[in-house]
């Protein structure tokens, strides 16, 4: 068995993983830290010791951690970069079941990493019997009540007789625990300095895809939420959102133009409001997308989903959003900008300022370019979920009211 499934069995379980020895403990499975497991940071680079792995992401988990490459090489651990555990983050508390990096075969145990097979690293984990388990506990024993001169040098305090007290280096040093414990409550006392305020503990940002699926364990029904003009005449709406984005159709909807009694019979209709959802594969899951149109019944756990937002280039479509500004909006919540070439319908010009992605939708002769258009909205969108989210929210809503783009400038008369 990998050690890497070890560890995920207990991230997902919530099982505590013990450090002895050099050793980490899986329940009944008892690991030394430089073993190999199946994942690799690049097929240049050796399968990575499954130590460094669980101290990243005990560090990571930790409220209080921090972790650093200097801390990682202090302990004897290697360092691993963000990139490449933004991923196996992801895997070790099950997000994800698979991603490049992790090689199946070797996670499957079909295939040993070149290092076990020579011998320079301890092989993978197996089933202890209850005489191991009996010869292990016996040694703990001893060696709770012995330290060498080492060890003791390393965190006792310093003092003249030390030479008398210990005759013979790298012997058990008997009667250490008063000394050790003096040491240690010494060393405590020493890292006080008066009048300096702790620095607040870092946390590792994790990237948006966790926090929607977290949402999603909490609440089945919390779907990510991708915000639409409500708007008929807008090429991208409630009505073809779907056929574009999981199908890759567009289609336009024109206005039709409905007589006196067709009027009449529409208005006194009941109006079901009908649920629109996307899916599509991000990350190796299956996402569910809600599309919705209507943003006035949102509250504060409803803007958290939004993950997109399609805008039609005017700003009043944002007003009452809890944000300060358009650019704090953007910031927050991916944009899209679906353009028109055969209809003419220039852009204006503030949208060129906008942090939004501009997509060119096909003339009608050239419908096959529709799942290209698709293909690049869905890349945007799952390298804005796999990045660190940037929270811009403001309690007072936005105010377009005053913005000159939000209503036409009055000309001057000509004498």
């Amino acid at each position: 068995m990998d050690p890497l499934v070890l560890l995920r069995k207990c991230a997902i379980a919530g099982e505590h993983v013990a450090y002895d020895y050099e050793h980490l403990v899986f329940g009944s499975y008892r690991v030394h830290k430089n073993t190999r497991c199946a994942f690799r940071p690049s097929k240049a680079e050796p399968f990575m010791d499954i130590g460094s792995i669980w101290y990243m992401y005990h560090e990571v988990s930790r409220e209080d951690g921090k972790y650093s490459f200097n801390s990682a090489t202090r302990r004897g651990f290697k360092y691993i970069g963000v990139i490449d555990r933004s991923e196996l983050l992801t895997y070790i508390e099950g997000g994800i079941d698979k991603f490049e990096k992790i090689v199946p075969e070797v996670l499957a145990g079909h295939k040993l990493p070149k290092s076990e097979k020579t011998g320079d690293t301890p092989s993978a984990p197996r089933k202890r019997s209850a005489e191991e388990f009996h010869v292990e506990a016996k040694r703990r024993r001893q060696d709770s009540v012995e330290i060498s001169f080492k060890e003791y040098a390393m965190q006792a305090r310093p003092f003249n007789d030390l030479a008398s007290a210990v005759r013979h280096r790298g012997k058990p040093l008997p009667g250490f625990k008063p000394v050790l414990q003096l040491a240690m409550d010494e060393l405590k006392e020493w890292s006080k300095v008066a009048g300096i305020p702790k620095p607040k503990p870092s946390r590792e940002k994790r990237p948006f895809a966790h926090d929607l699926a977290k949402a999603l364990d909490h609440d089945p029904k919390s779907f990510p939420i991708i915000l639409v003009p409500n708007n008929k005449s807008a090429p991208v709406n409630k009505k073809n959102a779907r056929a574009l984005l999981e199908d890759g159709i567009f289609s336009r909807f024109e206005r039709k133009l409905l007589t006196e009694e067709e009027s009449k019979a529409k208005a006194q209709a009941p109006k079901m409001e009908e649920r629109v959802f996307v899916q599509r594969n991000i990350a190796g899951r299956m996402w569910n997308f809600e599309v919705l149109d209507d943003t006035s019944h949102f509250s504060d756990q409803d803007w958290l989903r939004v993950v997109a937002v399609v805008t039609n280039g005017e700003e009043w479509e944002f007003h009452g959003w809890p944000f300060g500004s358009v650019v704090d909006l953007l910031c927050t919540i991916k944009g899209f900008y679906f353009r028109e070439k055969d209809r003419f319908v220039e852009m204006p010009d503030h949208v060129h300022k906008w942090q939004v992605s501009v997509l060119d939708l096909p003339p009608k002769n050239l419908q096959h370019r529709s799942a290209q258009v698709r293909d690049t909205f869905w890349k945007e969108v799952e390298r804005f979920m796999l990045s660190a989210r940037v929270k811009n929210f403001k309690e007072t809503p936005l105010d377009v009211s005053n913005s000159t783009n939000s209503r036409r400038t009055m000309k001057l008369p000509v004498l």
